[in-house]
């Protein structure tokens, strides 16, 4: 059990990954063990709290969805009884390449989610996890901020498996784009305000195969990503 080796003074919360969203219905294609898992009442016992992550990835499965109301009330109906059978401190909605057509849709859902989720659990923290860089305009980061209790920027992947050159997956500065950049840019100047912001930092890399041992040289195929202690 990899939970019971983790260390749990440095933690404040673990987010349970994941509800995986069936777009047909609304409901889940699969929980990955939340319904017996074992971590919740682990951390619990010492005062870490766990969310549930529900994900949704791909744009056409983001319509599919947010184009849908009985699908979200499905969804949100059916997080809100996962959060009670397991005892659960929240949810972390992590919907990834939500297209700008769904931008004020999304908005839309996270009232939804919100309204209905705390009606029931008021103590229930809801968050998003939100892209480092606003690349489709799908996101209202300002207002979605006002809705949510905190959102989570997801400050990795500026260079990625399939980049044409290798590059840092999380650069603080220096790169065309960066995290600074996306938290002054994208975040702040979106209004979103800096107590509700988060920021997610990698515990990975990418190995790429690669032209030469030169800084930034150009890959010859698809990196393979590489946890922090394989790196080591």
């Amino acid at each position: 059990m990899a939970y019971t080796f983790y260390d749990y003074s440095a933690l404040s919360h673990i987010a349970y990954f994941s509800l995986e969203v069936d777009t047909a219905t609304g409901g889940y294609t699969t929980l990955r063990g939340w319904d017996t898992t074992g971590v919740i009442s682990y951390a619990h016992a010492r005062g870490v709290k766990v969310t549930l992550t529900v994900t949704n990835f791909g744009s056409a499965r983001n319509t599919e969805l947010l184009t849908d109301t009985v699908k979200q009330w499905n969804l949100i109906n059916t997080v809100i009884s996962q959060l009670q059978s397991r005892n659960g401190d929240g949810v972390n909605f992590d919907f990834e390449s939500v297209p700008a057509t769904q931008k004020a849709n999304m908005v839309s859902f996270c009232r939804r989610a919100v309204k209905g989720i705390k009606a029931v659990l008021p103590e229930a923290e809801i968050s998003l996890a939100t892209p480092a860089v606003n690349w489709s305009d799908g996101w209202d980061l300002g207002t979605l901020a006002g809705i949510c209790d905190y959102i989570i920027m997801m400050g990795y992947n500026y260079y990625w498996s399939g980049s044409s050159t290798a590059g840092p997956v999380a650069p603080v500065s220096g790169e065309t784009y960066n995290i600074v950049k996306s938290i002054n840019e994208d975040y702040l100047a979106d209004g979103v305000p800096p107590g509700k912001l988060l920021l997610g930092v990698p515990w990975y890399g990418y190995d790429w195969p690669v032209t030469s041992n030169i800084r930034k040289a150009a890959t010859t195929g698809t990196g393979t990503s590489r946890i922090y202690n394989t790196a080591l």
